[in-house]
This record gives C-alpha cells, structure tokens and sequence, in this order.
C-alpha cells in the first residue's frame, strides 16, 4: 500500500510540474527553429551514460556522419566533464535540446524530463533491455494512474528499435506501440559484443580482476515486492564460496539492479566484488570478458546469449514473481537456457561445469538467441544513425 501511496504522489507531482514549468518549455520547443543536424541522447530517466543511448552517442562522436551528438543529464555525476554533456536547466542545455530535431532515449521522453519536446522532435526510443517480465500494461502492480502517464509518454515515440520480430511483438504487448513505428535492428550496445579487438574496459574499472583466469557476473534483478535475496540457498557459505573461487582462480563480480539498493550485502572480499552502477554504469561494455553468467529474470542474460557463453539461473522465487510481477512467456524453462540449481552444492557444481564444459547448452542457447535476438549483426550503431539522417533529410 505504502508503495502504491509513493508512487502515486511522485506520478501527481511530476503531472503538476510538466504541465506548468513544462508547458512553457514545449511552447519554447515549438517556436525554435530546428537544427536537423543536431542529436541529444538520453538514458536511464536522465541518471546515467548507458545502454543503446552512449553506444549512439560515442558512435556519432568518433565517425563523421553529418551529425553533432550532446548527452543529457539531469544533474552533473562526479567525473563527467565531458563538454558534449548537457545537465539540468541550465541554459546551455535549455538552447541545445529545444534545437535538437532529434532525441534518442533508453527509457523514453521521460529520459529528457521536464523538456516536453513538439511534435517538430523526432523521437527514438532504443529501449534499455528486451522484456523477459512483465511491463506497463501487462504489469499487474502498476496503477491505472501509472499506465496511463507511461503510456502518455511512450505514445511520443516515432521510432522504436527492437532487435527481433517477436520482440517487437513483446513491446507491442507491453506498451501498445503502432506495428508501423518499429525499427527492426539489433540493439546498437551490443555492437561491442562483435568487436574482434578491444581494450579490457573490466580492468579499468576493477584492477583486480587481472588476476582472476575466470569472471562471474550475477546480476539479479529488481522485485520491487521484496529485497532480493542474493546466494537464495539454505546451505550457502561464503568461505566454502571463497574458497571455490580462488580453486579456479575465478572472481566473481555482483550487480544488483540500479533501484534495488542494498547497503547492507556484507559478501565482498578478495573474490567476491562489487561491480554496481557506482564501479560501471554500462555493463555491456564487460559482457565480453565475463565467463559465466548468473542471473534470474533479468534481461540481460538475452544480450549475453551473444557470446554463446554459459548462464546459470537462480529462480528461487520463481512462482511468486509469476504471481506478483509476471513474466512474459509461459515456458520460463524453455527462454532461460542454462542450469538453474537448487542447493548451494548444485551451484558450485554448475559453476564446476560452465568453467570445464562451456560447450554444455550451446544448442538451445544458440536457438533462443536466435528468436529473440535475429538482427544482431554487430553494425546496429551505423544502421541506426542512418535511419535518423534519412527521417531528418541529412545527406
């Protein structure tokens, strides 16, 4: 109820400040005249460089396409002074988006709030993940109140990336987007995932992790109807876990979801890191160098399904969350290739058996990957940014 509660008043008071202070923006934005060369990318509801967006964005950066790329953010975060970033209301950003012909987002317009772009602004929506749980109108928590902002938002959209027809189908589903808005291409951060050569972003980011022969990432996803419950095993030891790890000369790197704080996980040690969105806000950027995967129902095992590498699930919830949250296909088995133990013990045998036998799985991983993931060709950034000059007419 108390959550139902917060999330009512944060929707009415972003209603009342949108449609007064953000009226006179989408007026403003109405009356400048456009610059078809000029692009602003956004992610994450303005918190972070991520995702599709930054993959967009250092695309249009790094090759001479036509096109000058800037990034919005709400606010400034410790060490962004790049100058292509734009924070707030400042009136260097407030000039820059209201010119802007074209927004790119991760999360929808709402990723450039309180700016209420014109009809005049095209509007590409690259999604943050593929949608494996239950979203927007088919999410049996959100309130009627909830569904309606978002899908005022979403309604805004132009374009819609998606990687896959039947991921198109799983949008439609979710958000009700028009059939006609979909753009079927691979998802532009994964890009880096075909790269045959590349510099190790996890070593920056970690130094440690030079060290390590092997590297685990477990990413568990947000509940929203509980706390996660990291290592969900009646038998789990740290030390017994420690211990496995340094036997294999592996490390193992923990990302909880980025609402879903935890101050409190007392697992980290010397093997056991934390790789949060403080440490690295973009994740696919590692994908590459991880060795297995651990995760639940979180999206991100259908990107990693690109590096034919081995996935381990831990659905210790799995009826209630079909109950409470809701998943989008009914065979969870079947779209989850990988093991999914059930005793500590299990665990570290499957761990056991994605280091020596990497090959297990490969077919149904191979076959889902290609269901859900048909246009991932490793060109979606220079596919993308050509679809957005032709809409705007750069040559």
């Amino acid at each position: 109820m108390l959550t139902i509660i917060r999330r009512s008043i944060n929707i009415l008071s972003r209603l009342i400040y949108r449609y007064s202070f953000g009226l006179t923006l989408k007026l403003a934005d109405f009356l400048m005249p456009k610059d078809k060369h000029l692009v602003v990318f956004g992610s994450s509801l303005g918190r972070l460089l991520c995702g599709n967006s930054q993959a967009l964005f250092d695309y249009v950066t790094n090759h001479p396409c036509g096109l000058r790329a800037y990034y919005y953010l709400r606010h400034r975060p410790g060490g962004v002074q790049d100058h292509r970033c734009v924070f707030g209301l400042s009136w260097r950003a407030i000039y820059i988006l209201l010119r802007a012909r074209t927004f790119v987002s991760t999360h929808g317009i709402d990723d450039f709030f309180p700016f209420m772009c014109s009809r005049r602004t095209l509007v590409v929506n690259t999604w943050h993940g593929l949608p494996l749980k239950t979203m927007l109108f088919t999410d049996k928590n959100l309130s009627r109140a909830g569904k309606h902002f978002a899908a005022h938002l979403l309604k805004r959209d132009d374009v819609f990336v998606t990687p896959s027809r039947l991921a198109a189908w799983l949008f439609s589903s979710c958000f009700g987007t028009d059939p006609s808005k979909f753009f079927l291409c691979g998802q532009p951060r994964n890009d880096i995932l075909f790269a045959k050569e590349q510099e190790s972003q996890l070593r920056k980011l970690l130094p440690r992790t030079k060290l390590f022969k092997r590297v685990v990432l477990y990413c568990p996803t947000y509940r929203g109807f509980s706390r996660v419950r990291l290592f969900p095993f009646d038998d789990f030891d740290s030390k017994v876990l420690d211990a496995f790890l340094h036997q294999h000369n592996a490390g193992m790197l923990v990302r909880l979801h980025i609402n879903d704080i935890q101050d409190d996980v007392d697992l980290f040690s010397d093997r056991v890191l934390d790789f949060g969105f403080k440490v690295g806000s973009d994740v696919n950027h590692v994908l590459s160098e991880v060795d297995v995967l651990i995760t639940d129902y979180s999206s991100i095992y259908m990107d990693f399904l690109l590096t034919d590498k081995p996935i381990v699930f831990l659905p210790y919830d799995l009826e209630e969350y079909k109950k409470k949250r809701g998943l989008m296909f009914d065979d969870y088995d079947f779209w989850t290739p990988g093991l999914k133990p059930q005793t500590f013990h299990d665990f570290l045998q499957s761990l056991e058996q994605a280091f020596s036998h990497p090959e297990e799985g490969k077919q149904q991983r191979q076959t889902v990957n290609s269901l859900l993931n048909y246009y991932e060709k490793g060109v979606s950034c220079e596919r993308v940014i050509d679809m957005i000059k032709e809409l705007v007419g750069v040559a």
